[in-house]
């Protein structure tokens, strides 16, 4: 009976939908893409916004990171369509820093266009798309989001429609300072050389040239391949220990998810009150891990692909699972009728039965007597 209760409630459709019982509960491993080669192979980008508009009209950034050298690049833009993101892309970035492999980017419609595919098949550049509602697919570019608002909110909280003004002095403290990953500063992992900051000119500090003028070139090279050697290594090194501090602090847990397997979608959309967190039930139709690519029941062609951690198995409640309500009606049942739960109780009646007779009647011995 325990089992049978126990069984009936794991299957509520509606409960499965609200709750998230721990044991449920998915976490993956965190993943690492390959670590890149050189300055600008693959970048990352990413919108921010909506800002407060700007009094050049400006409501957004376009901001692209280096995965190797750690280099950002800033462009204020108007609004986020398609055109204008592929221009400030075209203009400040490739045009200034050379065509990357690839590029990194969350499934906004500015990216999936068909114009942002056409130029990427011209140039030859592969576009890898991050899972919906995944941020940490695209950590490169998220993290520094946070970095450069923080740096305008501290700026221009009294002054916010100056905000495009302070992004190009802060993009340039970011990149000629120390970052943490590598040990470089990202325009000296980028090109090699120190810039002229403004601290040189306050404290009138000696020009740091890296080589000597003599034999640039050859020294410039020689340093180069010594430094994409040490970031390529303290990259390596970075991920690692992200990886381990991550896999520990969240628990990961795993679960067999199989082609074919039922399973519901965690809705990571701005929700109203008292509707459901979990949608389905959905069809598995493959699993690359850490994602999935999963189905309708009806209408199986179109198809996503999500990350697992936004999964959990789905129960399904047997056809056959009979439940007795007030309205049925009560009967006994036959000999070819009786169930293997309902046995055991027919035979400790009859032993009840046949203790009542034994008691009742009367010893031998009495009997002669009377």
């Amino acid at each position: 009976m325990f089992n049978t209760i126990a069984k009936f409630i794991r299957t509520c459709a509606v409960c499965q939908k609200i709750k998230t019982p721990s044991g449920h509960i998915i976490r993956e491993e965190l993943g690492s893409l390959p670590i890149p080669q050189r300055p600008f192979e693959r970048l990352h980008t990413d919108i921010v916004g909506p800002l407060p508009q700007c009094i050049k009209g400006n409501k957004f950034i376009s901001m692209t990171v280096c995965a190797f050298s750690k280099l950002i690049i800033c462009t204020p833009i108007p609004n986020q369509i398609t055109e204008i993101v592929v221009k400030a892309l075209l203009d400040d970035v490739i045009s200034k820093h050379g065509i990357p492999n690839e590029i990194v980017s969350d499934r906004g419609s500015n990216y999936t266009s068909e114009i942002f595919a056409q130029i990427d098949k011209i140039l030859g550049i592969s576009n890898q798309l991050t899972t919906s509602y995944n941020h940490k697919a695209n950590g490169q570019v998220e993290r520094l989001v946070k970095v450069i608002t923080d740096s305008l909110t501290a700026y221009c909280s009294d002054a916010q429609d100056l905000w495009s003004d302070f992004l190009q002095p802060i993009v340039f403290i970011y990149n000629t300072s120390i970052n943490d990953t590598t040990g470089y500063s990202p325009f000296f992992v980028a090109y090699g050389r120190h810039l002229i900051t403004w601290s040189d000119i306050v404290h009138q500090l000696p020009s740091r040239l890296a080589f000597a003028t003599e034999s640039f070139t050859d020294q410039l090279t020689t340093a180069l391949q010594t430094i994409i050697v040490d970031v390529g290594n303290q990259i390596a090194k970075k991920t690692a220990s992200y990886k381990s501090g991550y896999d520990y602090q969240n628990k990961v847990y795993t679960k067999d998810i199989s082609t074919r397997d039922l399973v519901l979608l965690r809705d990571d959309t701005v929700r109203p009150k008292f509707t459901h967190q979990w949608k389905g039930p959905l069809v598995v139709k493959s699993v690359s891990r850490p994602n999935a690519t999963i189905a309708n029941l009806i209408g199986r062609t179109s198809s996503r692909t999500v990350h697992m951690n936004r999964l959990k198995i789905y129960s399904p409640r047997s056809t056959s699972a009979n439940v007795s309500t007030p309205n049925q009606t009560n009967h006994t049942p036959s000999n070819s009728e009786t169930s293997e739960d309902e046995e055991p109780n027919l035979r400790r009646s009859r032993r009840l039965q046949l203790k009542r007779r034994a008691f009742s009647t009367p010893p031998p011995a009495i009997a002669q007597e009377n």
